[in-house]
């Protein structure tokens, strides 16, 4: 298996909901390659500059369908301000908009997407520890079981 699925309670504009995520788990350097043809590709289509991707690890796919989710190297982790979406570290790309070089290609000839979690270990918190669950559910009194998730998908 490349990939899994998972889902946690995400916090976003003072709102909680469960957010899917598909994390890619390459097991060699082939697989890691392969991710980053895709890019390579994207690349090529909404002709991009050689290079833009340089400083972007793709690590998954943002909300399960909206687009690749990279670490951006750029943005080094001691630097990340988790009140300030600039300086966070992990980034997504829509794949329904192809004017990257409008919207994600900065002056320093490099892609910056639009800011996902401020960096890994807080994706690792959110969706591994569970660190969002125990304030959903004081504030909104639903315990988020894997069934409340599943359900959430029906809506």
């Amino acid at each position: 298996q490349k990939s899994i699925h998972i889902c946690a309670t995400i916090y976003d504009m003072g709102d909680f909901g469960p957010l899917w995520l598909r994390f890619d788990c390459p097991r060699t350097m082939k697989d890691i390659s392969e991710q980053m043809e895709i890019l390579q590709e994207i690349r090529d289509f909404c002709e991009l500059p050689e290079g833009c991707f340089r400083n972007l690890i793709p690590i998954g796919d943002w909300g399960a369908g909206w687009g690749p989710l990279c670490i951006d190297l750029s943005k080094p982790e001691e630097m990340v301000d988790g009140d300030d979406e600039d300086t966070w570290s992990l980034v997504w790309f829509d794949h329904e908009d192809f004017d990257w070089d409008e919207q994600y290609l900065g002056e320093d000839g490099l892609l910056h997407g639009q800011a996902a979690l401020p960096s890994l270990k807080v994706l690792l918190d959110w969706y591994f520890y569970g660190e969002l669950e125990n304030k959903y559910e004081q504030e909104e009194g639903v315990t988020p079981t894997y069934e409340w998730y599943q359900d959430t998908l029906k809506l």
